[in-house]
């Protein structure tokens, strides 16, 4: 009777090696869900880029597509306990405004999704698979299996637990949920800028069209206003352009106006981007198309990241406290001291960050009284990062405000050139009034004075076309007035 209760009894032996196998497939399940949601991830193309896929186990299912740094779309697709993340980990802008150029239809676009989708899919499964089988391994390793029951036990386990979770979820994905989206981030508080997709692209393709218009318009008016104005044939020509905010329409016509102007070179006061991410960075691939020196100083929608990538460029001058020469001129820029879109971090109010940049003043008036000489021009986003400058340097250009201005400040004239990206990629929408603006700086090339400048609007479909140009006065002026000019305005309409 003792031998039958005893720990060699085979009823006792039965439970124990049960228990081990539930214990060896519990370990499997584990490290299978463990590998899956932080190993496992697969990278494949998804119209024009590449999307990232990963399933994250939790009790409501769905699918969520981050859109940086604009926010995500969610959708309940299906009920299964686990989660599809589709982030996209690259963007090939030719490719992308292509598509928008060949202007597919709804279902075209859906289908193309779709097909791409399956292939991804497809794909996908197979590391999942893997993943499993991996965590089987390393479960009976780690558990030092006895037998052919108990490795069987962790691998099946462990490729059965993540494949029934991905079979779960796309057994009856429905992709139709996300004509009920749940928008979160920049994209939950602007859901207008989403719009009807023909729509903006139908816009997009419309402005795009005009550019070869404008530009013999700009062209026209650029060789007549230069006949009636006393600005010298060799004058140093710089095109000033500011918070592009990631839209292209804004490159092309900047590009544009330096190709007609002739300018020597570009000077961006900042706001290339929108929120600074690693994702935007293709979209100042196209500075080296400039063909000349892009002189950049960072705004507060430009991350350090944003700052790297741009002086990577061959043509690129970043500048960040210090000072760079062009055709005799001494340009000095600086920064903005601000990263607004960090979301890592409490930003500061509206009233803090006054007081920030006001702050940064003094910081700004040290680095140029470090410089040893007096710039012929100052570049900064914001300009309260240069008030302590007036009445010590002749010429100070910004950004930031997103509407032209011009002031006289102790002898210091203040140029804001508007926003070149029209406020960003909003300015697309159908319903947009924005203004894609730019400034061209007209200097003396022996004693480095300004002698004009003009300003340059372009409007959306159906509006107009502005060029005025201002000669500034060889005089001094009075503390806070504009500054003394002549004016020639030539709005015309668009075509």
């Amino acid at each position: 009777m003792k031998d039958e209760i005893g720990p060699g009894a085979p009823g006792t032996e039965r439970r124990s090696r049960k228990l081990r196998l539930l214990g060896i497939g519990l370990a499997a399940a584990i490290f299978s869900l463990t590998i899956m949601t932080t190993a496992v991830s697969g990278e494949y193309d998804l119209g024009p880029g590449k999307v990232k896929v990963d399933l994250v186990p939790q009790l409501s299912g769905g699918t969520e597509i981050s859109v940086p740094p604009f926010g995500s779309i969610r959708a309940a697709t299906h009920r299964a306990p686990v989660k599809v993340k589709l982030s996209p980990s690259s963007v090939d802008t030719h490719v992308a405004q292509e598509l928008v150029q060949s202007r597919p239809t709804q279902s075209d676009l859906v289908e193309s999704l779709r097909t791409d989708l399956v292939d991804a899919f497809k794909s996908y499964a197979l590391l999942v698979l893997l993943g499993g089988l991996v965590a089987g391994l390393l479960t009976a390793a780690l558990l030092r299996t006895r037998g052919p029951a108990e490795l069987f036990t962790a691998l099946t386990v462990g490729v059965l637990v993540p494949a029934g979770l991905y079979v779960s979820a796309f057994a009856g994905f429905n992709p139709d949920a996300f004509r009920q989206p749940t928008l979160t981030g920049a994209l939950s508080r602007s859901p207008e800028l989403l719009g009807p997709v023909r729509q903006f692209g139908e816009r997009f393709n419309a402005l795009r069209g005009e550019l070869d218009e404008i530009g013999s318009i700009t062209f026209q008016l650029y060789q007549f206003l230069a006949q009636q104005s006393p600005i010298p044939e060799d004058a140093v020509r710089i095109l000033h352009i500011s918070d592009l905010h990631l839209n292209p329409v804004g490159f092309d016509v900047a590009q544009l106006v330096a190709e007609r102007f002739n300018v020597q070179a570009v000077i961006d006061s900042g706001d290339a981007t929108a929120e600074g991410s690693p994702l935007e960075v293709s979209f100042l691939d196209r500075i080296p198309g400039f063909g000349i020196p892009y002189i950049f100083i960072r705004g507060n929608h430009d991350s350090m990241v944003t700052q790297d990538a741009i002086g990577a460029k061959s043509n690129a001058r970043v500048l960040d406290g210090g000072s760079t020469e062009l055709e005799g001129l001494t340009i000095f820029g600086v920064g903005d001291p601000l990263f607004t879109p960090d979301k890592t971090v409490e930003q500061p109010s509206n009233d803090e960050q006054q007081a920030a940049k006001r702050a940064f003043a003094r910081t700004v008036q040290e680095q140029l009284e470090a410089l040893g000489r007096v710039p012929d021009i100052v570049v900064v986003h914001d300009s309260l990062a240069a008030l302590r400058l007036h009445g010590e340097v002749p010429l100070v250009i910004h950004g930031h405000g997103h509407k032209w201005s011009a002031a006289q400040r102790d002898g210091t004239l203040i140029l804001g050139v508007g926003s070149t990206g029209g406020a960003g990629l909003k300015s697309l929408a159908p319903d947009s009034r924005s203004a894609i603006e730019l400034q061209v700086l007209y200097l003396d090339r022996n004693d480095h004075t300004l002698l004009g400048y003009d300003r340059i609007e372009v409007r959306g479909p159906e509006q107009q076309f502005l060029l005025k140009r201002t000669i500034v006065a060889p005089k001094a002026s009075e503390p806070n007035d504009d500054p003394p000019a002549t004016e020639s305005a030539s709005p015309v309409p668009s075509p």
